[in-house]
């Protein structure tokens, strides 16, 4: 991972009472980019923040025999009710 970005605490989680772990499946292509995220566990609305900030996320470029390939990799958010 080069680059994160922390998601934001839902409003509409507080009034939910929500909190835990999302746990989301990602695509990244060559260039480690976040193409593609879906949701394996978690709460619907934490999971929308969480794709939020994903998304905006930059991976080292996965380079196998000096070639950049896309990769898929488990991103495991965790959120506590501020």
């Amino acid at each position: 991972l080069a680059y994160s970005f922390a998601p934001k605490y839902p409003v509409e989680a507080r009034s939910e009472g929500a909190d835990g772990t999302v746990v989301l499946k990602a695509v990244v292509d060559e260039n480690g980019k976040v193409e593609g995220l879906r949701l394996v566990e978690g709460n619907a609305t934490l999971a929308t923040a969480a794709i939020q900030a994903v998304k905006q996320w930059r991976y080292r470029p996965y380079v196998r025999d000096g070639k950049a390939q896309s990769f898929q990799t488990v991103v495991i958010v965790d959120f506590q009710r501020p």
